[in-house]
């Protein structure tokens, strides 16, 4: 009966493997910005993402406001719409609906604070809007389209 010999791994080398993966981790982080704030540039470093519905019988305005406030959007009558506001460092902002404020950074909690943001608004018939719903996160999905102004 013949015996097959293998060498055995010196633990010099099976030390690399770790190591190596460790590095290649860190230079991936680095070349993709992994500072934890923003890009870098001076943009926004949190982003707060919004289901806006309108269910009033007219175009609704949304807009975020700050120092210098971006530019309104218009959702249609009966309509859904996500949109994602870049949110400004050290500045206190406004999100404002048909010139109704609806989320004010002044009134955050601990936890909504230096966060990335998703909401739920609803813009009712009677013109009177709502935030449904205000947490930390990044994912939102779109509203349904059909039924809202059944």
């Amino acid at each position: 009966m013949s015996m097959t010999v293998s060498p055995i791994p010196s633990r010099s080398r099976s030390r690399m493997v770790p190591l190596a993966l460790v590095v290649a981790c860190a230079l991936l982080l680095a070349a993709c910005g992994g500072g934890g704030g923003g890009n870098g540039n001076g943009a926004a470093a949190f982003t707060l993402r919004v289901a806006f519905i309108n269910e009033t019988d007219a175009d609704a305005t949304i807009q975020l406001i700050a120092l210098e406030p971006g530019e309104p959007s218009t959702v249609p009558s009966c309509m859904a719409e996500v949109f994602a506001f870049g949110l400004p460092e050290g500045e206190d902002w406004t999100l404002v609906v048909n010139e109704q404020t609806v989320i004010d950074s002044l009134e955050l909690t601990d936890v909504q604070i230096d966060r990335n943001l998703i909401a739920e608004v609803l813009a009712r018939e009677d013109g009177t809007v709502e935030q449904l719903s205000l947490a930390p996160g990044r994912l939102i999905g779109a509203p349904a389209q059909s039924g809202i102004c059944n």
